[in-house]
């Protein structure tokens, strides 16, 4: 095969790399131009031989001009990084869909399946008039007291047409003297309908263990030395539980208190009873049922009574209430987590934990001699739980795009932290309702062999592990009673959504029969072996490192901006370029050289500068405000002879100057200030219009207010010309930072379009990485093994493999004592032996788990028997395994930091752990019984602060300082940091429409945010120009507890928004604006004169339009949005404190204030009490319908 490389003899395609097209046009203008004095063409003429050179060497920048765009950007790195934006941010979105927010969900941590269905009942129903029998009965009123006949409709039907017609044009269609203004009451009354809200869901989650505890299920095991037992106690949120969600200690249970007896159930072996708990020493109690299964051979006795009645660590009762307070706390922080990915105008009404009905299988399984059973059976219960409950898979995005997957269909949607979701997951097979036998026969046969395949044909049983299946049936069970037993075509399930199936090892029923004999076989170790399997499969469930990032290939780093200068290649004869003039040519040779030199320097000018505008092409589509260039020169320093060229040559350590004269000369010869101004605003325009935005009405407001502003100044004739130069050139240069700061921006806004408040720690972490740290540590375990059954494992983790393996060798030698070993709880009624040092520090724990302490001191004997015996230096019976953790911290700035205390197994957990983090950071310990802050002892005389996820005593810790204070110090310490946390949380809480809608007016809405004090209950600093609004989701304000009214003898209608007829919540908008006056709000309207106030455009009314065309422009187009232009009240409020006396109701201080103490109970959920949060609330319900209703 011949592999010499061939030149192409086809001529370039490029002019600009064609020498010969080059030299052709050249001479075309030479005979064009200089027909009569420029008759030698011939090579040897000085004009041709620089016309050649000229050429050729145009022909290497057209080279360089064609190079591929990732090269030039490449290449272009040594002046600017380029401002590309990566694919996974243009192209993913916040969440939509109902479906895009389950993928976020699936995204936490606790969470391994979400549903989510539409809610359009509110929590607290309410009714309104029908509108259609509304009018007819009105119509019917003002025409006569008879109720008219049906010729009348095509009458009625053409005044309400007429009606609303007028009522759209209407100045205050909330009137009370429109007949059709809101009216809404809780009581139903005939001729009502119920207010259905658009916007609100449900949500249904099946939650992962949470500090191992199941919160899905209500069953306890109690596994006593003669019978095992099933407790079925009431669900963490129902009312029985509510007083274990704090940190309560159980003193006292009572069984059966009011002297009854156990309740036999038509269920064999199953019975109810009351249990009465007694906390808070013994003076308050509470009552609950409890349902008793016993599973096993054995009947009801005095042993589990005592189980039961026991409040002693591990025992039943402890169990529930850790299991209680785990619920509890991991949904306040999904709840947190659903807030911050909420959308305008949406909220989840309800958050809902799925229950659990458990699957029973019974069936006779005929196998062979060689077959493991323990092992079969916990394979086939496995697969079958696995087909019940497939697990939430997350793939990598090398696995995505090796499945064909194309940046377009990845990045459809909510992007994930901890990887891609597919949409090839497989179904349950209780996706349905119903459960069919024949599917778990599938399963179990797929098992009879190796293959793992169908059987389709007749086999041959010998040679197989299992040869037959018979009497298979299935069984569920809800709270701990029988549904369906035995089904044994078709299982039905109970309420899918809500009670998700789940395959039950006690509940089930398996014999094995070997040659008609039943075989024997081991609970404990099919149980142990599925768990395992359990594990094995969920540490396989997510990518080890994930990263969103889309490869792209990165260019080649070539010398695009350097320059040799044509002339170098001229002849000799010439005199220029690196070999100069020779001595013998005197004067005059010398004289003529520096003349062609400067001929010449025009054109090395034109060359240079073309490589200087390649080699600044990130500069060139920068979206930095800061630069001042679009053109780019280079200065020709290297070429001989230029100082003698240049009347005011740099030199010394000038010539590094980007200021010096020679360059600052040659950036003004290419483009004026006008230029720059000009092309730099289109180049922005361009990087706009490529996210799919523009600022056109934004530049023209701009420049009507110039014109306005020339024409108030109103200068003199001769000025006229500069003074419109100076102003144009200003509104230009202001156009600049204001389409680079919205090109910074956009991303965000166009991912977030629909979001309401968020996360701050998402929103600062676009533009400052540098605050949230998240820290990789490889840890090291060591486990003790004998004969493949793992005996004993670390507690500890170490830092280096040497480390853990020292601690092994040490555990050696202390588990062959026999006192070295302590029985201690498992949870679920099981125990597990830990082994202790001579200090008393327990060093490892078994793997295993047992019934009674009886049986875990049993099997410590046995392993202690054994280590006795272990060769100190045997090597293989110890393993190391090293794994990664990862821990966050928060650092603002060196006063305000935050670590995490627990440890994540992936970066997106703690990333997700950081922002919750960052919530609960904000809250402020003003009431005594919400204390989300603590002091704990560091070092000598120092203390840190802790940061927890309640204000209980059961509270989990989450967070803590880095920084250590003294003991009197450190209170103002927690103080100040919650309020630095606070006050980030307010500042950080404009919506993307809200930032979207300040880019395009110019309005500088971050000083509506800013507050004066900690403790000033958001009271607005007013600035000079007080600009800024408010936006209002009414959503938010719909009846949420009971009647919500405010007290006795007040207006029940007070409760209620009253700005339309049928439904003012639903996916509705208020923006209160200042209007740019005040008057004096205690006084009658017709007698208070309004007088002139900032902010002072917004009383132009043109402005005003611009603003209302931007808000419709900026919200989405599902949601209705209503503009409030409010006076200010009179005296003017420039500063805190607070004033002592409230503003009326009606002006924007009002409406600001209740605004403010309304947005702290939404920002910060859980600082204040519910009461707090309703007064909040009702407060901005009435200072909106004050505004929205002034008269």
């Amino acid at each position: 095969m011949n592999d010499t490389l061939r030149l192409s003899q086809t001529p370039p395609d490029r002019t600009s790399m064609n020498y010969a097209a080059l030299r052709e046009r050249g001479m075309e203008l030479i005979r064009q131009l200089a027909k009569d004095s420029w008759t030698d063409h011939n090579v040897h003429d000085p004009g041709i031989t620089l016309l050649e050179a000229f050429s050729y060497a145009m022909t290497e920048l057209g080279f360089r001009l064609q190079l591929d765009m990732a090269d030039l950007l490449r290449s272009g790195e040594s002046h600017a990084l380029p401002d590309g934006i990566p694919v996974h941010h243009v192209l993913s979105a916040a969440p939509v869909t109902l479906d895009d927010l389950r993928q976020i969900l699936l995204d936490h941590p606790l969470v391994s399946e979400a549903r989510i269905t539409s809610n359009d009942d509110s929590e607290v129903p309410f009714y309104t008039k029908d509108f259609l029998t509304f009018w007819w009965k009105w119509y019917c009123k003002i025409q006569t007291d008879q109720p008219l006949k049906p010729e009348a409709f095509d009458l009625w039907f053409m005044s309400l047409v007429c009606y609303l017609a007028a009522r759209s044009a209407y100045t205050n269609p909330n009137s009370k003297d429109d007949p059709l203004f809101a009216s809404f009451t809780y009581a139903r009354q005939a001729g009502l309908e119920q207010v259905h809200l658009r916007g609100l869901y449900e949500v249904i989650l099946t939650l992962k263990d949470f500090e191992e505890q199941d919160l899905n299920s209500n069953i306890y095991q109690l596994q006593l030395p003669s019978v095992d037992v099933e407790v079925a106690l009431p669900h963490w949120d129902e009312p029985e539980a509510a007083p274990f969600r704090a940190a309560v200690t159980p003193q006292k249970v009572e069984l059966n208190p009011d002297g009854g007896g156990w309740q036999a159930l038509p269920e064999s072996q199953s019975y109810f009873g009351q249990l009465r708990v007694s906390y808070t020493d013994s003076q308050v109690h509470t009552d609950m049922g409890i349902l008793l299964r016993i599973t096993g051979e054995g009947e009801l006795s005095d042993a589990i009574r005592v189980a039961i009645k026991s409040t002693s660590s591990g025992g039943l009762i402890d169990q529930f209430a850790h299991r209680v307070r785990a619920a509890y706390r991991g949904v306040l922080q999904i709840q947190r987590y659903v807030e911050s990915w909420r959308n305008l105008c949406e909220a989840p009404v309800r958050l809902k934990v799925a229950r659990v009905q458990e699957i029973a299988l019974r069936a006779r399984i005929e196998v062979t001699g060689s077959t493991d059973l323990e092992q079969l059976l916990a394979k086939i219960f496995f697969d079958i739980d696995l087909a019940l409950t497939p697990p939430l898979q997350f793939y990598s995005l090398a696995e995505m795009r090796a499945q064909g997957k194309t940046a377009e269909t990845l990045y459809d949607g909510p992007l994930l932290r901890h990887g891609f979701l597919s949409d090839d997951n497989p179904d349950s097979l209780a996706h349905t309702d119903q459960i069919h036998i024949s599917d778990i026969l599938r399963i179990i046969m797929r098992l009879r062999s190796g293959t793992g395949t169908d059987v389709v044909t007749q086999e041959n049983p010998t040679g197989r592990d299992i040869v037959a299946v018979t009497d298979l049936a299935l069984s569920n069970f809800v709270n701990n009673r029988p549904i369906t037993t035995n089904a044994q075509d078709c299982l039905r399930l109970v309420e899918v959504d809500r009670y998700r199936p789940r395959l039950s090892l006690t509940k089930s029923r398996i014999n094995f029969v070997r040659n008609d004999v039943d075989v024997s076989y081991d609970p404990a170790r099919v149980e142990k072996l599925f768990t395992e399997m359990q594990r094995q499969q969920q540490r396989s469930t997510q990518p080890q490192a994930f990263s969103p990032v889309w490869p792209v290939q990165r260019g080649e780093l070539l010398p695009v901006d350097d320059y040799y200068a044509f002339q170098n290649d001229l002849p000799r004869i010439y005199g220029v370029g690196e070999a100069g003039v020779p001595d013998s040519a005197g004067l005059e040779g010398q004289a003529r050289a520096l003349q062609t030199q400067g001929y010449l320097l025009l054109f090395e000018q034109f060359l240079a500068d073309l490589t200087a505008q390649l080699g600044n092409i990130n500069r060139f589509f920068s979206a930095n405000s800061e630069e001042q260039a679009t053109y780019f020169t280079r200065a020709l320093f290297e070429l001989p002879g230029m100082e003698k060229l240049l009347k005011r040559f740099p030199v010394g350590s000038d010539v590094n100057n980007p200021n010096n004269t020679y360059r600052l000369a040659l950036q003004a010869a290419v483009e004026s200030r006008d230029q720059f101004l000009d092309r730099r605003n289109r180049m922005l325009d361009h990087l706009l219009a490529r996210q799919g935005e523009d600022m056109v009405s934004w530049a023209q407001e701009l420049h009507r207010w110039a014109q306005k502003d020339m024409a108030e100044a109103n200068p003199a004739s001769d000025q006229l010309l500069a003074q419109m130069a100076s102003r144009r050139q200003a509104v230009n240069a202001r156009l600049i930072r204001d389409k680079a700061a919205f090109l910074a921006d956009v991303p965000d806004l166009n991912v977030a379009k629909l979001q309401s408040f968020g996360n701050p720690l998402r929103q600062h972490l676009r533009q400052h990485p540098e605050y949230l740290q998240v820290k990789e540590t490889s840890i090291f375990h060591w486990m003790l093994v004998f004969n493949d059954e793992p005996l004993l494992r670390s507690v500890d983790s170490f830092s280096t493999e040497a480390a853990a393996i020292i601690s092994a060798k040490n555990a050696i030698v202390l588990a062959a004592r026999v006192n070295s070993y302590q029985a201690v709880s498992a949870g679920a009624g099981r125990y597990r032996y830990q082994l202790k040092d001579e200090t008393n520090r327990v060093v490892g724990e078994s793997l295993s788990t047992w019934k009674t302490e009886t049986a875990a001191q049993r099997s410590w004997e046995v392993a202690a028997a054994w280590f006795a015996t272990w060769p100190r230096e045997d090597s293989q019976g110890w393993q190391v395994k090293e794994s990664s953790i990862f821990h966050w911290v928060l650092a603002f700035d060196e006063e305000h930091r935050l670590r995490s205390v627990d440890s994540f197994s992936t970066e997106a957990a703690a990333i997700i752990s950081a922002e919750d983090a960052i919530v609960l950071a904000a809250q402020v310990n003003q009431l005594p019984d919400r204390v989300f802050y603590h002091r704990v002892s560091a070092e000598a005389g120092r203390y840190r602060y802790q940061l927890k996820d309640g204000a209980d005593t059961g509270a989990r810790v989450v967070g803590e300082s880095l920084s250590t204070w003294a003991e009197n110090a450190i209170q103002d310490a927690m103080q100040a940091t919650a309020a630095f946390f606070r006050t980030l949380r307010i500042e950080t809480s404009m919506t993307p429409m809200e930032r979207r809608i300040a880019h395009l007016t110019g309005i500088d809405h971050r000083g509506r945010r800013r507050l004066s004090t900690p403790s000033a209950a958001f009271f607005k600093v007013y600035e000079e120009s007080a600009e800024g609004f408010h936006t209002v989701e009414h959503i938010l304000l719909r009846p949420q507890r009971g009647s919500d009214k405010p007290g006795e003898g007040s207006d029940p209608g007070d409760s209620f928004l009253k700005l339309s007829a049928n439904d003012p919540y639903s996916q509705r908008l208020s923006l209160v604006f200042p209007s740019g006056y005040a008057r004096d709000f205690s006084l009658d309207p017709a007698a208070s004169q309004r007088s002139e106030a900032p902010p002072h455009r917004f009383r132009d009314s043109e402005f005003r339009r611009h603003v209302e065309r931007m808000v419709e422009q900026a919200c989405p187009a599902h949601l209705f949005p209503k503009i409030y232009w409010v006076d200010r009240h009179l005296p003017l409020i420039h500063s805190a404190p607070v004033p002592a006396t409230a503003p009326p109701r009606g002006c924007f201080e009002h409406f600001e204030t209740a605004y403010f103490n309304w947005l702290d109970t939404q920002l910060i959920p859980g600082m204040n009490s519910d009461d707090v949060n309703a007064a909040a609330r009702e407060a901005l319900i009435l200072a909106l319908n004050g505004v929205a209703n002034a008269s």
